[in-house]
Protein backbone atom coordinates (compact mmCIF):
# COMPACT_ATOMS: atom_id res chain seq x y z
CA UNK A 1 0.00 0.00 0.00
CA UNK A 2 1.32 3.36 -0.86
CA UNK A 3 -0.28 6.74 0.69
CA UNK A 4 0.08 9.72 -1.65
CA UNK A 5 0.72 13.62 0.60
CA UNK A 6 -0.87 15.81 -0.66
CA UNK A 7 -4.16 16.49 -3.80
CA UNK A 8 -2.81 13.84 -6.46
CA UNK A 9 -2.11 15.18 -9.98
CA UNK A 10 -2.27 12.56 -13.05
CA UNK A 11 0.80 13.96 -14.79
CA UNK A 12 2.18 10.36 -14.23
CA UNK A 13 -0.80 8.65 -16.65
CA UNK A 14 0.37 11.07 -19.30
CA UNK A 15 -0.56 8.06 -22.78
CA UNK A 16 2.54 6.35 -24.31
CA UNK A 17 -0.05 4.75 -26.90
CA UNK A 18 0.18 3.84 -30.64
CA UNK A 19 -1.74 5.45 -33.24
CA UNK A 20 -4.99 4.61 -33.63
CA UNK A 21 -4.99 2.22 -30.41
CA UNK A 22 -7.24 2.09 -27.43
CA UNK A 23 -4.74 2.28 -24.51
CA UNK A 24 -6.52 4.77 -21.87
CA UNK A 25 -10.10 4.86 -20.95
CA UNK A 26 -12.42 6.82 -18.84
CA UNK A 27 -15.37 5.50 -17.76
CA UNK A 28 -18.03 8.13 -17.21
CA UNK A 29 -20.99 7.79 -14.68
CA UNK A 30 -21.27 10.33 -12.84
CA UNK A 31 -23.94 12.50 -14.81
CA UNK A 32 -22.46 15.86 -13.33
CA UNK A 33 -19.30 15.52 -14.97
CA UNK A 34 -18.93 15.18 -18.37
CA UNK A 35 -15.80 15.79 -20.49
CA UNK A 36 -14.34 17.63 -23.26
CA UNK A 37 -14.23 14.42 -25.52
CA UNK A 38 -12.09 16.06 -28.37
CA UNK A 39 -9.82 17.32 -25.98
CA UNK A 40 -9.98 13.72 -24.15
CA UNK A 41 -9.09 12.08 -26.79
CA UNK A 42 -6.34 14.10 -28.63
CA UNK A 43 -4.83 13.98 -25.01
CA UNK A 44 -4.80 9.79 -25.69
CA UNK A 45 -7.75 9.26 -23.01
CA UNK A 46 -11.08 7.30 -24.82
CA UNK A 47 -14.34 8.48 -22.86
CA UNK A 48 -16.89 6.28 -22.91
CA UNK A 49 -20.12 7.54 -21.40
CA UNK A 50 -22.93 4.97 -19.58
CA UNK A 51 -25.94 4.38 -17.27
CA UNK A 52 -24.50 1.36 -15.39
CA UNK A 53 -21.80 -0.39 -14.66
CA UNK A 54 -23.05 -3.12 -16.51
CA UNK A 55 -24.01 -1.19 -19.69
CA UNK A 56 -20.54 0.18 -19.46
CA UNK A 57 -19.13 -3.06 -19.56
CA UNK A 58 -20.85 -4.00 -22.78
CA UNK A 59 -19.38 -0.31 -23.85
CA UNK A 60 -16.48 -0.97 -23.34
CA UNK A 61 -16.12 -4.01 -24.57
CA UNK A 62 -17.18 -2.87 -28.18
CA UNK A 63 -14.74 -0.09 -28.17
CA UNK A 64 -11.91 -2.34 -27.26
CA UNK A 65 -12.66 -5.86 -29.56
CA UNK A 66 -11.39 -8.72 -28.44
CA UNK A 67 -7.48 -8.29 -28.42
CA UNK A 68 -6.90 -4.94 -26.57
CA UNK A 69 -5.88 -4.45 -23.05
CA UNK A 70 -5.70 -0.99 -21.23
CA UNK A 71 -2.84 1.10 -19.54
CA UNK A 72 -5.09 2.81 -17.26
CA UNK A 73 -8.82 2.95 -16.63
CA UNK A 74 -10.58 6.13 -14.86
CA UNK A 75 -13.75 5.44 -13.45
CA UNK A 76 -15.50 8.69 -12.79
CA UNK A 77 -18.60 7.94 -10.29
CA UNK A 78 -19.93 9.15 -7.25
CA UNK A 79 -18.33 7.43 -3.67
CA UNK A 80 -19.18 7.79 -0.20
CA UNK A 81 -19.10 6.12 3.38
CA UNK A 82 -21.54 3.46 3.95
CA UNK A 83 -24.47 4.13 5.45
CA UNK A 84 -24.81 3.55 9.02
CA UNK A 85 -20.82 2.77 9.37
CA UNK A 86 -17.98 4.81 9.52
CA UNK A 87 -15.55 2.89 8.26
CA UNK A 88 -16.89 1.41 5.58
CA UNK A 89 -17.01 2.97 2.07
CA UNK A 90 -18.86 2.73 -1.51
CA UNK A 91 -19.23 3.70 -4.91
CA UNK A 92 -21.81 4.03 -6.93
CA UNK A 93 -21.89 2.09 -10.32
CA UNK A 94 -24.63 3.94 -11.69
CA UNK A 95 -28.89 4.39 -11.54
CA UNK A 96 -28.74 4.56 -7.42
CA UNK A 97 -26.79 0.88 -7.69
CA UNK A 98 -23.98 1.32 -4.91
CA UNK A 99 -21.29 -1.20 -4.28
CA UNK A 100 -20.50 -1.41 -0.34
CA UNK A 101 -17.33 -2.73 1.56
CA UNK A 102 -19.62 -5.20 3.11
CA UNK A 103 -21.12 -6.39 0.39
CA UNK A 104 -17.34 -6.75 -1.11
CA UNK A 105 -16.49 -8.72 1.83
CA UNK A 106 -19.49 -11.04 1.88
CA UNK A 107 -18.91 -11.71 -2.14
CA UNK A 108 -15.45 -12.81 -1.86
CA UNK A 109 -15.89 -14.75 1.17
CA UNK A 110 -18.98 -16.79 -0.81
CA UNK A 111 -21.27 -15.05 0.47
CA UNK A 112 -25.01 -14.83 -1.11
CA UNK A 113 -25.68 -11.24 -2.61
CA UNK A 114 -28.83 -10.03 -4.36
CA UNK A 115 -28.79 -10.91 -8.24
CA UNK A 116 -28.57 -7.07 -8.90
CA UNK A 117 -25.61 -6.87 -6.86
CA UNK A 118 -23.69 -9.77 -8.31
CA UNK A 119 -24.32 -8.57 -11.55
CA UNK A 120 -22.58 -5.32 -11.09
CA UNK A 121 -19.59 -6.71 -9.32
CA UNK A 122 -19.20 -9.33 -12.57
CA UNK A 123 -19.70 -6.37 -14.86
CA UNK A 124 -16.44 -4.31 -12.42
CA UNK A 125 -14.84 -7.82 -12.41
CA UNK A 126 -15.15 -7.81 -16.34
CA UNK A 127 -14.11 -4.16 -17.19
CA UNK A 128 -11.14 -4.79 -14.43
CA UNK A 129 -10.03 -7.91 -16.95
CA UNK A 130 -9.35 -5.17 -19.34
CA UNK A 131 -6.50 -3.63 -18.01
CA UNK A 132 -3.37 -4.90 -18.27
CA UNK A 133 -0.94 -6.81 -15.70
CA UNK A 134 1.15 -3.64 -14.07
CA UNK A 135 -1.55 -1.50 -15.64
CA UNK A 136 -3.96 1.08 -13.23
CA UNK A 137 -7.52 0.92 -12.26
CA UNK A 138 -8.38 4.27 -10.73
CA UNK A 139 -11.46 4.62 -8.57
CA UNK A 140 -12.30 8.13 -9.34
CA UNK A 141 -15.04 8.56 -6.44
CA UNK A 142 -15.22 10.56 -4.01
CA UNK A 143 -14.16 8.69 -0.32
CA UNK A 144 -13.64 5.28 -2.13
CA UNK A 145 -10.19 4.91 -0.45
CA UNK A 146 -11.68 6.23 3.51
CA UNK A 147 -9.91 3.08 4.90
CA UNK A 148 -8.12 0.28 3.50
CA UNK A 149 -10.80 -2.45 3.27
CA UNK A 150 -12.28 -1.51 0.12
CA UNK A 151 -8.55 -1.67 -1.78
CA UNK A 152 -7.59 -4.21 0.51
CA UNK A 153 -10.39 -6.57 -0.54
CA UNK A 154 -11.10 -5.64 -4.00
CA UNK A 155 -7.22 -5.77 -5.01
CA UNK A 156 -6.94 -9.24 -3.98
CA UNK A 157 -9.71 -10.59 -6.77
CA UNK A 158 -8.45 -12.31 -9.65
CA UNK A 159 -9.44 -9.59 -12.16
CA UNK A 160 -7.56 -6.87 -9.81
CA UNK A 161 -4.39 -8.78 -9.02
CA UNK A 162 -0.97 -7.75 -10.51
CA UNK A 163 -2.79 -3.90 -11.64
CA UNK A 164 -2.23 -0.57 -9.49
CA UNK A 165 -5.80 0.13 -8.29
CA UNK A 166 -6.07 3.89 -6.66
CA UNK A 167 -8.82 5.04 -4.45
CA UNK A 168 -9.10 8.77 -2.99
CA UNK A 169 -9.78 9.04 0.32
CA UNK A 170 -11.24 12.52 -0.26
CA UNK A 171 -13.45 14.38 -2.60
CA UNK A 172 -12.94 14.17 -6.49
CA UNK A 173 -13.97 17.85 -7.52
CA UNK A 174 -12.44 18.74 -11.10
CA UNK A 175 -11.76 22.60 -10.66
CA UNK A 176 -13.74 23.68 -13.82
CA UNK A 177 -15.43 26.41 -12.37
CA UNK A 178 -17.88 27.44 -14.87
CA UNK A 179 -16.79 25.69 -17.37
CA UNK A 180 -19.34 22.99 -18.87
CA UNK A 181 -16.79 20.26 -20.27
CA UNK A 182 -13.90 19.00 -18.24
CA UNK A 183 -10.78 19.49 -20.09
CA UNK A 184 -7.34 17.26 -20.31
CA UNK A 185 -5.81 19.96 -18.43
CA UNK A 186 -8.17 20.02 -15.27
CA UNK A 187 -8.20 16.33 -15.41
CA UNK A 188 -4.34 16.30 -15.52
CA UNK A 189 -3.98 18.29 -12.94
CA UNK A 190 -5.17 18.10 -8.89
CA UNK A 191 -7.99 16.53 -8.95
CA UNK A 192 -8.73 17.40 -4.94
CA UNK A 193 -9.18 21.27 -3.94
CA UNK A 194 -6.90 22.00 -1.19
CA UNK A 195 -9.98 22.93 0.95
CA UNK A 196 -11.06 19.51 0.87
CA UNK A 197 -8.09 17.83 1.32
CA UNK A 198 -7.63 15.50 4.29
CA UNK A 199 -6.00 11.85 3.27
CA UNK A 200 -5.33 11.85 0.32
CA UNK A 201 -4.91 9.15 -2.46
CA UNK A 202 -4.10 4.73 -1.77
CA UNK A 203 -2.44 2.73 -4.00
CA UNK A 204 -2.90 -0.85 -3.53
CA UNK A 205 -1.45 -3.60 -5.73
CA UNK A 206 -2.51 -7.55 -5.00
CA UNK A 207 -3.95 -6.24 -1.17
Amino acid sequence: ISNFSGSATFSGFYPNSEYGSINNVIININSTSNFNKEEMNNAGWHVIDSKNIVEARNDLNKALGKKDKLDNLYLNTHGGREEGSLNNSTVTLGEQNFLYTSELTLAYNGGALNPKTERNIAALESIANRVKEGGNFIFGSCNTGLNERFGIIISQNNAFREKNVYLNADITQFPNGNTPLISANQFFNRQTPEVYYRRGWTQFLNG
